[in-house]
């Protein structure tokens, strides 16, 4: 099971769309998982967008995280979706660990 995620706001100077007429001055984030980020890519590819449009793909990865649509982050002022941006990079910075990445394997280690 899953620990719930933490949500981070990001506030934005110009409002937007989130849902049919739904406008809105803030916008939630959280880190992705491992299958929204493959999901992001699917839903750039159904979009008919290439594997190699980057742009796309973020677009998408946020829209999955933030809950707005694809053409809402499309239309977005440049400063707003600037300010997603900074806020995925810092939430999405790998997590400091408390115990080594990796450990060497021994005959004691490999029996667990």
């Amino acid at each position: 099971m899953s620990k719930p995620r933490k949500e981070y706001e990001v506030p934005l100077m110009f409002p937007v769309e989130k849902s049919a007429g739904q406008m809105v001055s803030s916008v939630k984030i959280h880190r992705p998982t491992v299958g929204e980020e493959e999901d992001a890519i699917e839903m750039a590819l159904s979009l008919g967008k290439s594997r190699e449009n980057l742009l796309a793909i973020e677009i998408c990865t946020y829209a999955i995280i933030t809950g707005l649509k694809y053409e809402s982050l499309r239309e977005m002022d440049q400063d707003d979706y600037s300010a997603i941006r900074r806020a995925f990079e810092e939430i999405n910075a790998p997590l400091k660990r408390q115990e080594p990445l990796y450990r060497e394997v021994t005959e004691t280690t490999e029996k667990h």
